[in-house]
């Protein structure tokens, strides 16, 4: 990289003399071909319910090369479970241009459609002012769980039968047991005259 010269001469004979001269100056600077990266590398979405969706993650992409990268293209390897939810980029889809030293941001988002370890390759694939096809990658993991599923059981006696107004009874012992695989929110009791 930096700046080059060099001339071009041209040696000639001139009918009347031999060995002259002609000369054109000629400049460049070199760069160094485009280098983009993912920041960060990957992320783990964590654990997240079967039809929600978790926050946005950012992914920033950097160019640090000398030269500008065109026909940039970011997509998912599936793109079921992991979408681009945004894209700082451009417009999704779309093949962009990212000039030396610059960023641009895509966001992604898990929706885990079924239970289980997921995962996907966030890719972009580029031309590097040298070479096309160029690509780097940031991998994405998650979880999905099932919802939350409870349940109520109580002792087999449990039987309050006829109690006169005001008077107490004998206690009895009710379980409530979560069998899904995503915590219970918000869960209230609403005992009435219990």
């Amino acid at each position: 990289t930096g700046a080059k010269s060099d001339t071009l001469t041209v040696t000639y004979d001139n009918g009347a003399a031999t060995g002259q001269t002609v000369t054109a100056a000629q400049t460049g600077t070199g760069v160094a071909v485009a280098t983009l990266a993912f920041n960060p590398l990957s992320k783990a979405f964590g654990n997240v319910t079967v039809g929600a969706s978790s926050a946005a993650e950012t992914f920033t992409i950097t160019n640090s090369g000398g030269s500008s990268a065109t026909n940039v293209y970011v997509a998912l390897t599936t793109g079921t479970q992991f979408t681009l939810s945004g894209n700082g980029c451009g417009v999704i889809g779309a093949k962009i241009t990212i000039a030396a030293a610059a960023t641009c941001t895509v966001d992604v988002t898990f929706s885990p459609a079924s239970t289980g370890a997921k995962s996907d390759t966030l890719t972009v694939t580029f031309d590097n002012g040298a070479a096309t096809g160029q690509t780097v990658t940031a991998a994405q993991t998650g979880t999905g769980l099932s919802v939350a599923a409870l349940a109520i059981t109580a002792d087999t006696s449990a039987n309050f039968g006829t109690r006169a107004i005001n008077a107490s009874t004998t206690s009895y012992l009710f379980t409530v047991t979560n069998s899904g695989g995503s915590p219970a929110t918000a869960v209230a009791e609403n005992a009435g005259q219990l």
